[in-house]
């Protein structure tokens, strides 16, 4: 999925921990990643999101702890969801 689909379907701005910083959102995906505004965790709706349902990913907090693959410590950069 390109990040800019994956930014429109994304549910980060309902999110308690989002702060609205201007930053592009999809931090689930594999350009994405940790916020450098979002430094508190107060919430996390990850997973209800669209692009983590098709993306099939697991985890949650991508905004403060790293993307998908970063996540899973694919050291690659690869991950078998793409």
């Amino acid at each position: 999925m390109e990040k800019d689909v994956a930014e429109k379907m994304c549910v980060c701005r309902m999110c308690p921990s989002y702060v609205n910083c201007g930053e592009k959102l999809a931090f689930c995906m594999p350009q994405g990643g940790k916020s450098k505004c979002i430094k508190l965790e107060r919430g996390c709706v990850c997973s209800g999101c669209p692009v983590q349902e098709k993306m099939r990913y697991k985890y949650v907090y991508y905004c403060t702890r790293g993307n998908e693959n970063e996540l899973a410590g694919h050291k690659d950069g690869v991950s078998s969801h793409e």
